[in-house]
């Protein structure tokens, strides 16, 4: 979901575009009574009982006409657009106060030990993204490199090319990718996976979609700003993920004493008006991921326990029979 801001900032867009259309209609309703009041006066006809058959032959009159006819057109036009605008404002005021009832439920029901939890992972994937991201211009340059050499080693090899073999030292980018026949090059690049396919779904594996959606972005600030909000969604998207299951498990949480953040992870028994529950975050990042995640695990604490004991007697079951 976005931010209260934007979404606050869209409504009042939404709400100054309505204002604007109702101006424009404004505009057109006494544009239209005028040619209606100017018709009548000029042609001693009321504009509603005509029509543009009756005023074939007064060729002023059916154009003064038509114009009527195309302004009432325009009202109607700009009636729809205003219902339309109408409509997109209820819809952001029902996402500004779900938004808002999400702000509220975060603020006083969700434990400060979880909300620190998503702040610090909202912080490492930033810091991950943003070393991806230069990971990945280091890596396209390195594909660029790769397949340049490629081009040249084909031009030195591929008997196709041999009229450009003497000056392959010499020739620019722009000549190595425009060499003729293009099969035989395109053929050559492909045996070495570096045709435009291959490279193409390279770089779409490296980058994932955050960073490719990064690279849309020259100007650092507008890159670092974007990051920011995507994550900062997905950090209240994974926040409300937790709390809502374990709301499911133990009701309305009343105490988080027993919770705690170690090395990145968050762990221990959170208790509700329905019950308790064990909560376990188990993380997962590296190099060739799409992003840094996790996977929580929530268990109500006697289904836990009885989980534990099961384990434990399949353990003994399984001595007594060794020893045996």
């Amino acid at each position: 979901m976005l931010s209260i801001e934007t979404i606050s900032q869209r409504l009042a867009d939404a709400k100054g575009k309505r204002e604007r259309l109702i101006s424009t209609l404004n505009r057109h309703i006494s544009a239209l009574e005028k040619k209606e009041r100017e018709f009548e006066k000029t042609y001693k006809l009321k504009p509603e009982l005509c029509s543009e058959e009756s005023l074939r032959g007064n060729d002023k009159a059916f154009w003064d006409f038509f114009s009527i006819k195309s302004k009432k057109s325009d009202i109607l036009s700009v009636n729809k657009r205003i219902q339309e605008a109408e409509e997109r404002i209820q819809a952001l005021q029902a996402e500004l106060r779900s938004a808002e009832a999400q702000q509220a439920f975060m603020e006083n029901q969700i434990p400060d030990v979880i909300k620190d939890f998503f702040v610090r992972w909202k912080e490492d994937s930033i810091s991950f993204f943003s070393n991806r991201y230069e990971q990945y211009q280091d890596f396209v340059q390195e594909l660029r490199t790769k397949e340049l050499t490629a081009r040249k080693e084909a031009v030195r090899t591929v008997p196709a090319y041999s009229q450009y073999a003497e000056r392959v030292d010499r020739m620019s980018d722009y000549d190595l990718h425009n060499v003729f026949p293009r099969k035989p090059m395109e053929d050559f690049l492909k045996s070495l996976n570096l045709d435009y396919r291959s490279i193409s779904e390279a770089k779409s594996s490296f980058a994932g979609p955050i960073v490719s959606a990064m690279c849309k972005y020259n100007d650092p600030e507008q890159r670092r700003v974007f990051l920011e909000r995507t994550m900062d969604r997905e950090m209240r998207s994974k926040m409300l993920d937790l709390a809502q299951r374990i709301g499911e498990k133990v009701g309305r949480i009343t105490d988080a004493a027993g919770l705690h953040v170690q090395n990145g992870e968050i762990a221990g028994v959170i208790y509700g008006e329905n019950g308790s529950a064990t909560i376990q975050t188990i993380g997962a990042g590296g190099y060739n991921i799409q992003r840094f995640h996790f996977r929580t695990l929530v268990h109500e604490l006697e289904q836990y326990q009885a989980q534990e004991q099961d384990e434990q007697s399949e353990q003994e079951e399984d001595g007594d029979e060794m020893e045996m």
